[in-house]
């Protein structure tokens, strides 16, 4: 998880390793390894991987980490700004609750299907459902230059409907609505044939911090510029999931339940 993040969020450990005791054995036994360390500023406190940790995992799995530790990438030469931190952290939750989902998260256990580099792979939906990261999109290069300012942190393919994930954390998102409109589009067109026959419906999934921040969102007006997010101009406002990141209001299993029944 901190490899596919930049940064794993120290708040979210128990969502990986439920037991304490047991999460910090982990922790301490990676730091005196050197594999492991931790970063805390500006109030936010993270775990980073070590040039000794990236360099056992490119050798042990080049095909599944070679995308995120190897160039000038957000996830190998992690920022210190908090904007950039922040947008880590919140990555790592979403990758979170899709792993408990059972989703697949990693390049090496999904279709190629947004490439310009390598052969695109024909995609059959009973492989679904499968989960692309924004980054991963845009491999596209230029096909992508409109919606490169999109909020969204990838797209979830399944049966019936694909949804832009999106995660606000404990504050109003930043919203861009012609930028989230682009969003929709290209997916509409650039998915159609393959894998779906047609034109697919476009749905969305909004991750928050608890259920206090589900209601700022629907209660939201846009802030005094109309730059945040509102929910009369958000991507299809009519079919908008909401999901909590902390486990204290909805604990991982049922988190992962929901995932899964509404995306049959």
């Amino acid at each position: 998880m901190t490899a596919l993040s930049g940064e794993f969020p120290a708040d979210q450990l128990s969502r990986l390793i439920p037991s304490q005791a047991y999460a910090e054995k982990v922790i301490t036994q990676l730091k005196a390894e050197k594999l492991l360390r931790i970063h805390y500023r500006d109030k936010l406190r993270g775990y980073r991987l070590t040039k000794k940790s990236k360099e056992m995992l490119l050798q042990d799995n080049a095909a599944r980490f070679t995308f995120y530790l190897t160039g000038n990438t957000e996830t190998n030469q992690v920022r210190s700004e908090l904007t950039r931190r922040l947008r880590l952290h919140q990555k790592a939750e979403v990758y979170i609750t899709l792993h408990h989902a059972g989703i697949p998260i990693y390049p090496d256990a999904k279709p190629v299907l947004f490439s310009s580099k390598h052969p695109v792979s024909s995609v059959s939906m009973q492989s679904f459902p499968l989960f692309y990261s924004s980054r991963e999109i845009k491999q596209l290069g230029a096909d992508t230059t409109k919606i490169k300012n999109s909020r969204s942190m990838g797209v979830l393919l399944a049966e019936k409907y694909i949804y832009v994930l999106y995660n606000t954390g404990s504050s109003l998102l930043k919203w861009e609505y012609r930028t989230e409109i682009r969003v929709n589009a290209f997916l509409q067109y650039y998915l159609r044939g393959n894998p779906y026959p047609q034109p697919p419906e476009v749905r969305a999934i909004m991750l928050g911090r608890d259920m206090g921040t589900a209601l700022r969102l629907l209660t939201s007006t846009g802030g005094y510029k109309k730059s945040l997010f509102m929910l009369d101009t958000c991507l299809l406002s009519s079919v908008f999931f909401c999901i909590t990141s902390q486990t204290a209001v909805m604990p991982v299993v049922s988190t992962s339940t929901f995932c899964l029944d509404f995306l049959r």
